[in-house]
């Protein structure tokens, strides 16, 4: 009876549309379940509830953001813009984006074209300086969301979404230290899921080369087994729900059960200059998932709701008996089924 309950919470809205020509990142996450994706056609489009996450805010925790690109046009309200400090590359008036990721995945969540929740709106929280991100800055930057979503009333309607990674400093001098960026990481993360209803979705990464038994091995993803067991983690999967190359992922027999997976093989998204890409890796799953999560939001549904739908309507994408020997998991979706 629960699961049928959840599943009215969407079906019950009424008006659906579709994005006809949307990138195979979008077609896969309204792919008609238990097809395989290249029946979806070339002219498939990405259907969805025309309520599309709006009155929901969806925090891009990244390098900022290209906001006069195209993809934005049509974003919800204003763009926020929250600075993690100290952060003397940037003052309050520096909008942009030099390294383009935080663009890119702004794009994946909320963007016109390759968003998953369009009418979400946005805020581009900056923790990078150039290619340096510091512990500091992005726990200054968490505590600056935190406030923000009590700021704005988003309770139950904000998702922050984190398709970064740091690895820990491992010697014995640091070991003080990184328990305390650990401890307050996780203290602000648990206080906007449990304290404010929200989501945190984060990257599992995907340089096997480096991570101990292919596991996740940079914060903030490293929190998600022992501080941090409702922050969704994400990895990535090909469109034929295959796990995508070098893509991390905890392991059986972990205590974790946050774990979901979406497109992680040449995205479409933008990029500076007004320009567009194809990028691969669990960043823009993550985004995407992070732009779902808002998008089951702004159907109605709690914070806590929203978060449960992830895993209640994802599924396996290639059937059973056309499966290959690599790895299938449960890949994202929006539960929607539509011409």
């Amino acid at each position: 009876m629960e699961k049928e309950n959840k599943r009215r919470r969407i079906e019950r809205r009424a008006s659906r549309t579709s994005q006809k020509g949307a990138p195979d990142h979008l077609k896969f996450v309204s792919q008609p379940s238990g097809s395989p994706y290249d029946t979806a056609g070339k002219e498939a489009g990405y259907n969805y509830f025309d309520s599309a996450g709006e009155g929901t805010r969806v925090y891009i925790v990244d390098s900022g953001l290209a906001q006069d690109h195209e993809e934005f046009n049509e974003v919800q309200g204003d763009i926020g813009w929250i600075y993690g400090r100290p952060d003397s590359q940037a003052a309050e008036n520096d909008f942009d984006d030099k390294r383009a990721h935080g663009t890119c995945m702004a794009s994946c969540a909320v963007g016109r074209k390759d968003g998953v929740a369009k009418k979400a709106s946005l805020t581009a929280v900056r923790v990078y300086r150039e290619d340096d991100l510091a512990f500091e800055r992005l726990i200054d930057a968490l505590a600056q969301v935190y406030d923000d979503i009590i700021k704005r009333n988003l309770q139950g309607k904000a998702v922050i979404s984190m398709s970064i990674g740091q690895f820990s400093i491992t010697t014995d001098a640091y070991k003080d230290y990184m328990a305390a960026v650990e401890d307050a990481m996780a203290a602000l993360t648990n206080g906007v899921i449990d304290g404010l209803d929200g989501a945190v979705v984060v990257a599992a990464g995907q340089d096997n080369t480096l991570a101990p038994d292919n596991q996740p091995a940079q914060l903030p993803a490293t929190l998600v087994e022992q501080k941090c067991p409702k922050m969704i983690i994400v990895g990535g999967v090909d469109l034929t729900g295959a796990v995508a190359d070098g893509t991390l992922e905890y392991k059986a027999g972990t205590t974790i059960d946050t774990m979901i997976w979406g497109p992680a093989e040449d995205v479409q998204c933008a990029i500076q200059n007004g320009y567009a890409d194809d990028v691969s890796g669990t960043s823009p799953a993550t985004a995407m998932t992070a732009g779902l999560i808002a998008y089951f939001m702004g159907e109605g549904n709690t914070g806590s709701e929203a978060r449960e739908l992830i895993f209640e309507h994802a599924y396996v994408r290639t059937p059973k008996s056309e499966r290959t020997k690599r790895g299938m998991r449960n890949a994202i979706s929006n539960g929607v089924e539509c011409s």
